[in-house]
C-alpha cells in the first residue's frame, strides 16, 4: 500500500480503537493461512463499508466501529461467517472462533482480543479487568 496523507493520524486511531477490526483481521489469517497487509486490508474493509472511519474526523468516537464483522470476516477468506454476542461464559463448540471484550471495573470502555492473541503488547483492561462477552463466528450453514 501507498503512503497517504493522514496516515500517522489513521494508524493513531487505529491502534487507539481497530482491535476488533484487528482480531478479525487474525481470524482470517488463522482461516487462511495467509498473511495481509494491515493497512491496506483495514482501508479497504473501510471503502467496503465493513469498518466505519470517518476520513474528515479523526477525533470522530466511532472511527473503527464495526458495522458488519461477519461480513467482513466473510470477505477476507472467501467463506460465508455468522458472529453473535454470547456471555463471557459461553464454552467454544469445534471451528467457532471467539473475539472476547474485556473491561476495567466501573468502566464502560474495553478491549477486543482473541483468548491467544492481542494486538496490544501489555493490555491493562485485560490484566486488571475481564471478560464481559464474546463474539462467536461461525461458518454459515
Amino acid at each position: 500500500m501507498k503512503m497517504f496523507e493522514g496516515i500517522q493520524t489513521f494508524l493513531e486511531e487505529g491502534g487507539d480503537a481497530a482491535c476488533y477490526a484487528l482480531d478479525i483481521l487474525k481470524i482470517a489469517e488463522k482461516v487462511t493461512n495467509k498473511d495481509f497487509d494491515v493497512i491496506a486490508t483495514l482501508c479497504t474493509c473501510i471503502n467496503k463499508g465493513f469498518i466505519y472511519y470517518n476520513w474528515k474526523n479523526a477525533d470522530d468516537d466511532d472511527n473503527f466501529f464495526m458495522k458488519n464483522p461477519a461480513a467482513m470476516l466473510s470477505f477476507l477468506t472467501g467463506k460465508r461467517w455468522t458472529v453473535t454476542k454470547e456471555s463471557a461464559n459461553y464454552v467454544l463448540k469445534p471451528d467457532e472462533y471467539a473475539v472476547d471484550y474485556w473491561q476495567k471495573p466501573d468502566s464502560v470502555l474495553g478491549h477486543f482480543r482473541l483468548p491467544d492473541w492481542d494486538s496490544l503488547k501489555d493490555s491493562k483492561t485485560a490484566k486488571v479487568g475481564k471478560i464481559t462477552s464474546r463474539r462467536i463466528f461461525r461458518l454459515a450453514k
